[in-house]
């Protein structure tokens, strides 16, 4: 269900975006800390990045889309707040969208830039406790061995149990989750959440944005309906074909049973030809 501006927080995609685009140091802090690694500078390459594809394939729109200024490195950050069991394809997907978008014609593979694919789910989809799940691609064989292919893909969960995140991350995946605390970054990011919700105009957007999903959702709901009404009138017709057959199949019996009364067939041999009872036969005999 969509939500009422009022009601929006920072795990909402369209708040969540907002916070990091109006300030790309707070959106370097949050990678920072996520990634535990520092980061000169980061670039906005496009504002609510969409990633199109060819006709018949499925584009994505991602969160919070980023590069280093030298963009020799990618950064991908999502909200998840549904589990519907799909998040390793789901990112298996934006992975291989981001890195065709990145590859512009003429390039070589090994122009590719380094990406990080971040899943901030308010679940634990993997079902182990862990605050952060992050991975690479490894050999089976050893697990020392690296494929090298410089991509990365991390799952946090606020649900974690584990003492394996240092505070600040802590504070933050509680946060996403309505838990506020006195951590200055956190107070800052609550402090950027409520500037967004009073400014009219992304309110205006987001609006607009409600009704238009309202909208696709209404016409979805009426296109199943219509889909609903044929398929009804099809298994009416398939079901009509069906009882036609079967009365057909009974009024073939029928006429035999009287044909072979006619000709002085004994009861007995009848029951065996048609498997109906002695009772039933001799209803039609006296009909006839």
């Amino acid at each position: 269900m969509i939500k009422n501006w009022e009601d929006l927080t920072i795990a909402d995609n369209f708040i969540f975006a907002k916070v990091l685009e109006t300030d790309p140091a707070c959106c370097k802090r949050l990678l920072e800390m996520i990634l535990g690694f520092e980061i000169d500078s980061i670039a906005y390459p496009e504002r609510e990045k969409t990633i199109e594809t060819r006709l018949e394939s499925k584009g994505i729109r991602l969160d919070v889309y980023v590069k280093t200024a030298d963009g020799q490195k990618i950064f991908d950050v999502e909200i998840q707040t549904t589990n519907n069991d799909n998040l390793a394809k789901r990112m298996r997907y934006y992975q291989a969208l981001i890195d065709n978008d990145a590859l512009d014609k003429g390039k070589y593979y090994s122009d590719l830039a380094t990406t990080y694919v971040i899943f901030i789910c308010t679940f634990d989809y993997f079902k182990q406790g862990r605050h952060i799940y992050t991975f690479r691609n490894r050999c089976e064989q050893d697990n020392s061995l690296l494929l090298g292919d410089e991509s990365t893909k991390i799952f946090l969960n606020t649900n974690g149990t584990m003492n394996d995140v240092d505070q600040n991350l802590l504070d933050f995946l509680n946060y996403i989750v309505g838990v506020t605390s006195s951590n200055p970054f956190v107070k800052e990011l609550d402090d950027k959440v409520q500037m967004i919700k009073q400014n009219k105009q992304w309110r205006n957007d987001y609006m607009r944005w409600k009704v238009e999903i309202d909208h696709q959702k209404h016409l979805a709901r009426e296109e199943g309906r219509a889909e609903g009404r044929a398929e009804g009138r099809a298994e009416g017709r398939a079901e009509g074909r069906v009882e036609g057959r079967a009365e057909g199949e009974q009024q073939g019996k029928f006429e035999m049973v009287k044909n072979l009364l006619n000709v002085g067939t004994p009861i007995e041999f009848i029951k065996k030809a048609t498997g109906w009872s002695e009772e039933k036969i001799l209803e039609i005999a006296r009909i006839n």
